[in-house]
């Protein structure tokens, strides 16, 4: 495997899924989905300093190619399934259908190994990505310790974040089933770092606050973390989710000339079908992405919206919606 490796990174609920899948639809790229609950990234902590680098180097180095020998569906088989330059004849078609076959068994069985014949450590032209939301804390890390990768943050707006993440607690999406804004044991990580510090943040300030609150909190110190750590970085750069969703094609163009992919009628087509309708499942890629990026104005209050812009508006994040961006 000689091409780069393509790191997306975002917080939960910042459409990655969506854009994932956009870079997927390129026929040069292997697209690995959540890999990091199955591969030598458990060696690295949830949260790390990129001072502390050297120390994970080895696991950094065996790291892509222990993500590529993964054969998990949730990883590998993610929908819909493109057609790739590496492909054999017919194998869409039958990866389709595995994929397909593979979600409902794994809904009975639980996850699966999906029987590969191919050896992605040795397509040479192949370009790996890696579409995560656990690894924004290590995010610095990871984009100066994989050597020759191209890293995305990818950001949404706090509002649009804190919303999403509210309606998916209240249908029961998230699979730990418990609630972002209390989880203390990330608070605990977080409390250390110099943005925490700064504002003099403890836990007992933070458990007086809403959930809402807290929430915003966490969009901003995981975000301002890893905004901080590659800002002197040139293989990384911040994307706003609502920039993907209001300009589409010219947004993902200016995506793909950063990572080094070129244009492909089959990322146009998925582009298309992907923003032509209104899929209201929690996790679809298939929506209006204007709405997507917007209809936390109608799902929040202004009291929660105050309380949110309160605390992230003067943020690192913050300011990239500063000026009547979305």
């Amino acid at each position: 495997m000689t091409a780069a490796t393509i790191l997306l990174l975002g917080m939960p609920r910042s459409g990655t899924t969506w854009i994932g899948k956009i870079f997927d639809s390129h026929p040069q790229t292997i697209y690995r989905h959540e890999p990091d609950n199955f591969t030598a990234i458990r060696e690295l902590p949830l949260l790390t300093l990129i001072e502390d680098q050297s120390r994970y180097q080895a696991t950094l180095d065996s790291l892509i190619p222990a993500m590529l020998a993964l054969r998990h569906t949730k990883v590998v088989m993610s929908r819909p399934v493109f057609s790739k330059r590496y492909f054999w004849p017919g194998e869409r078609s039958v990866r389709s259908f595995a994929a397909f076959s593979g979600k409902g068994l794994a809904r009975v069985l639980g996850e699966l190994r999906f029987p590969e014949w191919r050896d992605y450590r040795s397509v040479s032209d192949g370009v790996p990505v890696w579409k995560s939301i656990e690894s924004v804390g290590r995010l610095g890390t990871l984009a100066n310790g994989l050597k020759g990768s191209k890293t995305l943050l990818l950001i949404r707006h706090p509002c649009g974040y804190v919303a999403s993440v509210l309606r998916g607690e209240a249908r029961g999406k998230f699979e730990d089933g418990g609630s972002s804004s209390e989880d203390y044991g990330v608070f605990d990580l977080l409390l250390p770092l110099p943005e925490a510090r700064a504002r003099g943040l403890t836990m007992d300030i933070l458990k007086g606050l809403t959930p809402v609150e807290r929430l915003a909190w966490r969009w901003v110190l995981f975000n301002e973390k890893a905004m901080r750590e590659i800002e002197q970085t040139p293989s990384a750069k911040v994307f706003r989710y609502e920039d993907f969703c209001n300009n589409p094609e010219a947004t993902t163009r200016s995506a793909f000339d950063f990572v080094g992919l070129t244009w492909d009628a089959q990322t146009s087509s998925f582009l298309r079908a992907s923003t032509a309708g209104d899929d209201q499942r929690y996790y679809a890629v298939v929506k209006n992405p204007k709405h997507a990026a917007s209809k936390w104005k109608d799902e929040l209050g202004a009291e929660k919206i105050e309380q949110i812009l309160r605390i992230t508006a003067s943020s690192k994040p913050g300011q990239l919606y500063a000026h009547g961006g979305p």
